[in-house]
Order: structure tokens, then C-alpha cells, then sequence
């Protein structure tokens, strides 16, 4: 039998940071580095009096017999891998974290538990790369003055009610004095570590919980109903707004682990754990579950049951029943009516929505999307009152592409939900039809469904789903420039987000904040919110928001001038990107690859840029994106005058405004066609001069960004009709909103560079006096028949009447 024993200890947790991405790219160089971590530390722990207690994946968990050995173990081993670092390659560094703290531990099986533990656990992972954090407990029973410390302040550690006051433990005097109070203070702020005024926080109860991946012990398909439970365990247990639940992304990291489940709930910085296992026998499944206190390492619950396939719903609420049971928590009245009814009565359309959902969550191509899509398409043949399947088909088909299918399939799911009163469905709908037009670029419509999702879920009161409606609401205020609407979304998403310790989400909420900053021309504060969202992705492993992150960084750099930075993060996220056939990103990514090209006065490779990301742009369907791109093509060719291709180019722009109505008024693509008339001695003169009074007369929304542009294409208009003071008139105008406008930018650096963007250069510069190119002057060969849809050029067209697509050689 198990001996259990409570005495004082001092314990110590190191943690590899980033090795989880060292892993994914070199999987034995990063174990052989852990090789190398470990015959570093071990003997250090060894001479320090220190015990390892287990290694915990590229952790390690020890113990001391004093506080000083703990910190002496501590400093050497950072001092030793930090003087290895100065001479290792990028990729061949170690860099840990240290936690220390003092308390009390149970000693059971050869193991050490407790609330103590757990917490040394969350010391741990908000300790600085390459440093150490120690507790007050741990600080204040050191009576030499061997060790340098700087109290960071009370620190409130995820899913831990009381505050605690942490210390970070400096390596030697030199680090110690290179750092202020106030330095210490930021640094903790940009690395999202929340430090709480003591004297006014409210403490509040937490029950944190983790829903492991349940274990499938049937056969390969019914894989997908142990997914699809976890799934929506994790979801269901969200409308309990006192409980703090781990996102299914962050449990699918210990679907197969050789870690127990004390292990898996310190790394997940939870004090629950829910354990399950299913069996599906015909059309009924074979259920054990188990929630478990890692506090004191005991169980809170077991239970044993079978029950039919088709009461899914069921089977969660005996589940949910369970857990809130233990923690004294109600069963909210408006979720109840959701439980009342199952999604199908259909065990086969449950079986078939099931393997859609594990198709279109794991996919690694197109061919799984397709693949979900006959699924979801089986399962509303099987049952056509099946909503949660036609949002799942929604869904599917606009990852493909195929937007007016996805469109129908919300249109249909949405008038099931109505007419039975499913609110929980409706929500779902509704967010379908916010991610379809958001993609789209159809923000007013997408704005209208969020709104409705919201009232659905503050009915509900989800609070994780809440702050991602508020945030994703955000997004299109800030695409329609409602900024200072967006900006007060964002901050009540904060709030939620911070009430429930979601820093996963907590980092889209500065990519909000990124987009806020932008609008309003403050490049500097774009740059450091998006940088903090990027820190939380990195930390947390989230490639894919950590791509779209960079993708916002390098935004930003493209518009303050610092082509080198914006190169970097743009080829990162390409890096992460490749092969997911998201063309709209993809555009971006081209777009920014055109500008790094114009900056070097490379304008061949512009153009093969630029058009690819025109072709993508077209592909995603986002035609103010394309729109944008297309009038950057023609700055370059009326730059150049290239006669051919810039009447091409003006066809394509006039197709898309009319299709839009967004971009019927656009003063700078206004401003091109003026100037291209006038090169051609084929300007409305009337026309240009009452135009040109009302953009001086602020009639013409003077505030949109690159309005300098549009002066300086005026400035130029003029120059050409030889009205000198006209066109100073312009120039001087254009000068003097891109100075304006660069007064906005709160950082030296970025306002400096801010005059380095391509455009903004050439605005600074004289004009020069143009003239259209005469191409008459030499014999241009034309293809007898169209390339693109075979029309017969009788006539010697330039451009195919047909297509449009230019028939010269």
C-alpha cells in the first residue's frame, strides 16, 4: 500500500521554450538536444542537495533541501546554457525557464502533489526565456545577499484565485543593472504576464478543467465519435461561466502521451481533469469516464454506462451533470431547451456528420475537405432537419471556394432553426454566415450576422464564444472604419478574455488591436499590439495565427517603409502557409513580394508579383483587395506609360466598381483617369477643376488613407495642361497631408521611415514633365486568334472584344 506524507519543500520546474516547434522540424536534433539539456542540468541539480522527481516530457521537476540550493542550482545552470547559447547556431540554442517556489507537498508513490506544486508549475511558465522566477515565500526565507532579485509584483497565474507576489531572479550584477523597475514592468507587459494592484483585486472562485481526448476503444471509424464528444464537452462545459475550460486545440497536443494525468494537468495549467473512454458496439456505445483533483491526485467521480448511439446530446448531459455536481455549479435554464432535443434521431446521419467533422478538422488537403462534404451531404440526405449539418456543409464548401453552395446551405439550415426554435443552432448559422462574408470582404453583411450571433449568445452566455463574436465584430467595424466602435468591442472582448484566462484568444485581441492602430495611421502601436499577439502564438505553438499575425506585422512595415522586416515576417508565414490553398493570404503575400520588388526598383518582378496576387485576390473573391492591387499595377504603367496594358488594366478596375459599390467613389483611382486623359490631350477640363474644388472643400473624404496620392496625381494632371500654379497648388497639398498624416505615428522610427514608402518618396520629389509613348511609331504584331477564347482577329484588334485579353505579340 501507498504512503501518503505532507512536509515543507522547496521544488524547482524548467521548462524547454519552443521545443514542441523544435520537435515538429528536426525531431532528432531536438531530442538530441534534450540529451545534451539533461546531462547540463542533472549534475547541477545533483551538487545542489537538489532530487530530480520526474522528467515531464523537456521538463524537469525537482526538489531541494533548501531555498539556497535551489537558487545556486538555478543561477549556474542559466549562466552555463547562457554562455553555451553565445556560441551555438540559432537553431542548436537551449533556452529554459525556471520556477522556484516554497511550500508544502504530498508525498505519495514516489511522486509529489498539491496545490503547492501546481503552482511552482505556473511560475514556471510565466518566467522569462533564458531566466527565473522565484516565489515571495521561496525570496523571503534567503538571509544572504548571494542572489539578486526585482520584485515583478503580484502576479495573477492562470487558473491560481490569489494573486502571488513573484520575483525575477537576476543571473549576475551586470544583468541586474542593465534592467530598470520601469524596464522590468514593461517587459512584463509586452509578455502578457498580468501584474494586479493586491490592495483592490477581487478574488474570485476557480474551477479550471481539462476534457482529455477521449480514448476510442472500438474500431478506426468511430474515431470520429470520441473526437466529436471531446469537441463538444469542451464546448458545453464554456456556458458554466465560473468553470475554466482548455481549448481542444491545446488538448489534442496530449491525444498520444506517455504523460499521466497530474503531468498533462500541470503543462495545461489546470486543477481538473475529465478522463474518458468510449466503445461502440452496434448502435450503442459503452461509456467510463473519471474527473480527477490534481491537487491531491484523488477522484472526484467515476462512472460506467452504456447508452444509444442517437443520444448524444444525453450522454453529455449526464456527463456535464457530473462535473458541475462537484462544484456546486446550476444548470443554466436557456441551455436546458437545447439538451431537451437531440441533433438527429438518425444513428447513421450521426455516424455520417460525425466522420465530416473528424474529415474536415484533421484535413491535410482538398481531398479531405471533399471527403467531409460527402459526409455532411449523406447525413442531411439521412435526416434534412439536421442543422449542425448544414453548417458543417456551409463551412466545407466555402474552404473550397464554392460560396453560393455554402450561402444555400445556411440559408436552409437557418430556416430549420428557426422554425424549431434552436437558438443554440441559429448561433452556429449565424457565425457561418460572418465567416462566408468575411471572406467574401462583405463586411456590412457579415457586421449584421455577428450581431445577430451575439444576441443569440448573451441568451446563451458563453462567454469564450462571446469575446471571439465581439472580436470577429471588431474585424469588420475596422474593415467599414467604425474604429473607435471596433476598439470598444475589442476591449469588452479583453475583459471576457481576462475574466477567463483565454490567452489564446487573448492574442487575436491584439491582432484587433493591430487593425485599430492602423486605421487611425498610429503604425508603432500597430506594431507592438501585433507583436504581443505574435509572442502568445509563438508561445503557445498556434502556427497558423502566428502566420496571419506576421502577415499583419509585415502590413505594417510595408506601409512605414521597412521593406527588410516586412520581407522577413512575410516569408515566415509563407514558410507556415505553403500548401493550404488560402488564396486570399497567399495574395498577400505576393502583394508585399511586389513592394519588397518596387522598393529595389525592380519593376519586371513587381509586375509578376502583382499580377499573381490580382489572380488570387480574384480567386478569393475579395475584389476590394483586388481592386487595391489593380490600382498599384497602374501607378507603375502610367509611371511608364504603357499605353496597352494600362487600358487593360482601367477595364478591369471600371468591371469591379460596377460590381461593387464600395469602390464607385474612389478619389485615387479618379485622380489616375484624370492624369491618363490629360497624357492623351483628352481631358474634361470642366469636369477636373469642379472635382479637383470639392476634394479641397473636403467634399471627397480627405481623411481615407494615401489621399496625398490623389493630390499628387491632381499636381501632376496640371503640370501636364502647363497650369503651374494649379499644380503647385496640389503638389503642396499632397506634401503637406503625408506630413499631417505622418504626425500620427507616435515612434521616431516608424515616422522617419514612414518617407521611405515608394510612394511617398515620389511624392516628394519635383515633377517632371511627361509625355504619353507614341506606339504607333512601331509595328506591333497581334495574334490572328484570341489565346484565351479563340476569337478570330479579323479586324487587327489590340485587345480581344470578346475577353478583353490583349492580343499583342
Amino acid at each position: 500500500m501507498s504512503q501518503t506524507n505532507i512536509s515543507e519543500s522547496t521544488i524547482m520546474f524548467t521548462d524547454i521554450v519552443g521545443y514542441s516547434a523544435m520537435v515538429g522540424k528536426d525531431e532528432s536534433d531536438a531530442l538530441s538536444l534534450l540529451d545534451e539539456h539533461n546531462n547540463i542540468i542533472f549534475p547541477i541539480i545533483e551538487e545542489n542537495e537538489g532530487q530530480i522527481i520526474k522528467l515531464i516530457g523537456d521538463a524537469i521537476f525537482a526538489r531541494f533541501l533548501s531555498a539556497y540550493s535551489s537558487l545556486n542550482a538555478a543561477t549556474k545552470i542559466q549562466n552555463i546554457l547562457s554562455e553555451r547559447n553565445s556560441v551555438s547556431k540559432n537553431n542548436q540554442e537551449i533556452n529554459i525557464r525556471i520556477g522556484l517556489h516554497s511550500g508544502k507537498v504530498i508525498e505519495k508513490d514516489n511522486d509529489l502533489f498539491g496545490h503547492d506544486v501546481n503552482l511552482c508549475s505556473r511560475i514556471e511558465s510565466m518566467s522569462p526565456s533564458g531566466g527565473i522566477a522565484a516565489s515571495a515565500q521561496l525570496v523571503n526565507s534567503i538571509t544572504s545577499n548571494d542572489f539578486l532579485y526585482r520584485e515583478m509584483g503580484f502576479v495573477k497565474l492562470k487558473n491560481i484565485a490569489d494573486p502571488h507576489q513573484i520575483y525575477k531572479v537576476y543571473l549576475n550584477s551586470s544583468e541586474y543593472e542593465a534592467e530598470t523597475d520601469k524596464q522590468l514592468q514593461q517587459n512584463l507587459k509586452d509578455n502578457g504576464i498580468n501584474i494586479v494592484d493586491i490592495n483592490s483585486y477581487s478574488v474570485e472562485e476557480i474551477f479550471s478543467i481539462a476534457v482529455l481526448y477521449i480514448t476510442n476503444l472500438g474500431s478506426e471509424p468511430d474515431e470520429s465519435i470520441a473526437y466529436s464528444l471531446t469537441e463538444s464537452l469542451i464546448d458545453d462545459l464554456g456556458y458554466f461561466n465560473s468553470l475554466r475550460i482548455v481549448s481542444l486545440q491545446d488538448i489534442q497536443r496530449y491525444k498520444q502521451t506517455d504523460l499521466n494525468k497530474d503531468d498533462i494537468g500541470r503543462k495545461l495549467s489546470v486543477n481538473h481533469i475529465l478522463q474518458g473512454s468510449i466503445l461502440k458496439e452496434d448502435q450503442e456505445i459503452n461509456l467510463s469516464f473519471e474527473l480527477v483533483d490534481i491537487d491531491t491526485g484523488t477522484q472526484l467521480w467515476e462512472q460506467k454506462w452504456s447508452d444509444k448511439v442517437t443520444h448524444i446530446k444525453g450522454i453529455r448531459k449526464t456527463i456535464l451533470d457530473a462535473i458541475i455536481s462537484k462544484f456546486d455549479i446550476e444548470f443554466p435554464k436557456e441551455l436546458l431547451d437545447y439538451f431537451s432535443e437531440e441533433m438527429s434521431q438518425s444513428v447513421e446521419a450521426i455516424e455520417e456528420y460525425n466522420l465530416g467533422k473528424y474529415c474536415m478538422d484533421f484535413l491535410e488537403d482538398n481531398k479531405d475537405i471533399e471527403q467531409s462534404i460527402v459526409h455532411f451531404d449523406k447525413a442531411i440526405n439521412l435526416d434534412n432537419n439536421f442543422v449542425e449539418a448544414f453548417y458543417m456543409l456551409a463551412l466545407s464548401k466555402k474552404r473550397l471556394g464554392y460560396y453560393d453552395e455554402a450561402e444555400n446551405a445556411l440559408e436552409k439550415g437557418e430556416n430549420i432553426a428557426e422554425s424549431k426554435k434552436n437558438l443554440h443552432g441559429l448561433s452556429y448559422i449565424y457565425r457561418g454566415y460572418k465567416s462566408l462574408y468575411t471572406t467574401l470582404g462583405k463586411y456590412d453583411k457579415a457586421k449584421d450576422y455577428i450581431v445577430k450571433a451575439l444576441n443569440t449568445h448573451l441568451k446563451l452566455s458563453h462567454y469564450t464564444f462571446e469575446s471571439f463574436l465581439r472580436l470577429e465584430y471588431a474585424y469588420c467595424l475596422n474593415n467599414l472604419n467604425q474604429l473607435e466602435l471596433s476598439l470598444e468591442q475589442t476591449n469588452l472582448a479583453i475583459k471576457l478574455l481576462q475574466k477567463t484566462e483565454n490567452e489564446r484568444w487573448l492574442g487575436n485581441s491584439f491582432g484587433n488591436l493591430h487593425s485599430y492602430y492602423l486605421g487611425t495611421g498610429d503604425y508603432t502601436k500597430s506594431i507592438e499590439n501585433a507583436k504581443k499577439g505574435l509572442a502568445i502564438f509563438n508561445k503557445h505553438s498556434i502556427a497558423h495565427n502566428a502566420a496571419i499575425m506576421m502577415l499583419w506585422i509585415g502590413e505594417t512595415y510595408y506601409r512605414t517603409g521597412n521593406y527588410e522586416d516586412m520581407l522577413f515576417n512575410i516569408l515566415e508565414a509563407e514558410k507556415i502557409l505553403s500548401g493550404l490553398n488560402e488564396h486570399f493570404r497567399e495574395a498577400k503575400i505576393e502583394y508585399f513580394k511586389s513592394h519588397y520588388a518596387l522598393h529595389n526598383n525592380d519593376r519586371e518582378t513587381f509586375l509578376t508579383h502583382i499580377d499573381i496576387s490580382i489572380e488570387k485576390y480574384n480567386l478569393s473573391q475579395n475584389t476590394n483587395f483586388e481592386f487595391n492591387a489593380l490600382i498599384d499595377k497602374l501607378y507603375i504603367l502610367l509611371d511608364n506609360n504603357e499605353t496597352s496594358k494600362i487600358d487593360l488594366v482601367i477595364s478591369k478596375l471600371d468591371a469591379l466598381k460596377k460590381r461593387t459599390q464600395d469602390l464607385r467613389d474612389n478619389t485615387q483611382y479618379g485622380s489616375m483617369i484624370y492624369y491618363y486623359n490629360a497624357l492623351k490631350g483628352d481631358v474634361d477640363r470642366d469636369s477636373l477643376d469642379k472635382w479637383k474644388d470639392d476634394l479641397f472643400n473636403n467634399k471627397k473624404a480627405p481623411q481615407e488613407y494615401n489621399i496625398w496620392i490623389v493630390f499628387w496625381f491632381l499636381a501632376r494632371t496640371y503640370h501636364i495642361l502647363e497650369e503651374t500654379e494649379l499644380s503647385e497648388k496640389c503638389h503642396n497639398k499632397a506634401k503637406g497631408l503625408l506630413e499631417l498624416y505622418s504626425k500620427k505615428i507616435s515612434g521616431d522610427k516608424e515616422r522617419k521611415t514612414f518617407f521611405d514608402v515608394y510612394f511617398n518618396k515620389k511624392i516628394l520629389e519635383a515633377i517632371k514633365t511627361e509625355e504619353i509613348k507614341d506606339e504607333s511609331e512601331s509595328e506591333i504584331s497581334l495574334f490572328p486568334f484570341c489565346p484565351s477564347c479563340g476569337f478570330k482577329n479579323e479586324n487587327s484588334f489590340a485587345f480581344c472584344p470578346s475577353c478583353g485579353n490583349d492580343l499583342k505579340q
